[in-house]
């Protein structure tokens, strides 16, 4: 590479320039794609460097195992950035959602050694962590000598440091002063609408701005688009029918699912408020779905409109 396009990039990563200088300036260099992502993870990974030992375990070999995802996707693409940081090898299998978590409990409850570090969700480390399948990551996080000091932990939004933690005692706060540190949040999703515009104008609607509007509009672009579907949400025989989109609306109607009442959790989905929830949810699904969408896995729904709002 020129040495104007590699002055470009580690200046970016001295933090002499910023996000907008650098996109402008190897916009005017016609560096783009895998040029692009080669020079700025070079530039970035000498950066890092600088001020911290990445070769202290350099040799040795990590095996992952990783969940089908975009994230996936992205992390991949900075592979050998790594291990050219680290000195380290890095192989990894990938399975869809669909068995994914199957594989990983299968792996953690027989305490295979197969592979070192994995992609989890919140809810999931809750019943690995307790378990002793999975290490308390404070200890790496605390330690200057296993993780850069420059590593901004606290910029970490509290929800996720929060809802990755907890101490294993039912009940308790998650993120609270005895909390484990079960995992670190690579990335978090929010779930809004999403719409196509041409269909809607078509349709002569609006956006809805609750879970009753949600209905209505939902059933008449089933009823008048010619052939679309009205409403697209996570639909799998798992978690991932309930964990995004309905968990989101869930509790936007001021639900829980469960409640601390003499020291004890106890179940409390079944309010009223809930109950109506859940018939609207699944009358939504039932009268604008697609005909099949239990057979769906969560990135191959492709909804016109999408999880509901607030109520």
């Amino acid at each position: 590479m020129f040495d104007r396009e590699k002055n470009l990039f580690d200046s970016y990563a001295a933090k002499r320039i910023s996000r907008r200088d650098l996109l402008d300036g190897a916009a005017k260099l016609g560096i783009a794609g895998l040029a692009a992502n080669a020079a700025f993870a070079s530039s970035m990974s000498k950066a890092m460097a600088a001020d911290f030992n990445w070769k202290a375990q350099s040799g040795k070999s990590v095996k992952l195992l990783l969940n089908k995802h975009p994230y996936v996707d992205a992390m991949i693409g900075d592979i050998e950035a790594f291990k050219t940081l680290t000195g380290m090898n890095v192989t990894y299998d990938i399975f869809p959602e669909d068995v994914y978590f199957d594989k990983v409990t299968a792996a953690l409850s027989s305490k295979s050694d197969q592979y070192d570090a994995f992609m989890t969700g919140a809810y999931m480390t809750w019943t690995y962590g307790p378990a002793g399948w999975i290490e308390d990551l404070n200890t790496y996080i605390k330690d200057p000598a296993k993780t850069n000091p420059a590593f901004a932990w606290d910029d970490v939004l509290p929800g996720l440091r929060a809802s990755t933690a907890w101490d294993g005692v039912a009940g308790s706060e998650l993120g609270s002063g005895k909390a484990k540190q079960w995992c670190i949040p690579w990335g978090y999703e929010l779930n809004n609408i999403t719409y196509n515009r041409n269909v809607f104008d078509k349709v002569g609607v609006k956006p809805p701005k609750n879970l009753d509007e949600m209905l209505e509009v939902a059933a008449k672009i089933t009823k008048d688009a010619g052939g679309p579907y009205g409403v697209g949400v996570r639909g799998s025989r798992s978690w991932a029918t309930i964990h995004p989109g309905f968990l989101s609306a869930y509790s936007n109607f001021g639900q829980k699912d469960f409640v601390m009442e003499g020291g004890k959790l106890k179940a409390a989905m079944n309010t009223k408020a809930s109950k109506e929830f859940h018939d609207k949810w699944v009358k939504m699904i039932q009268t604008s779905g697609p005909k099949n969408w239990s057979t769906y896995t969560w990135y191959q729904v492709a909804p016109i409109s999408a999880p509901a709002p607030p109520a």
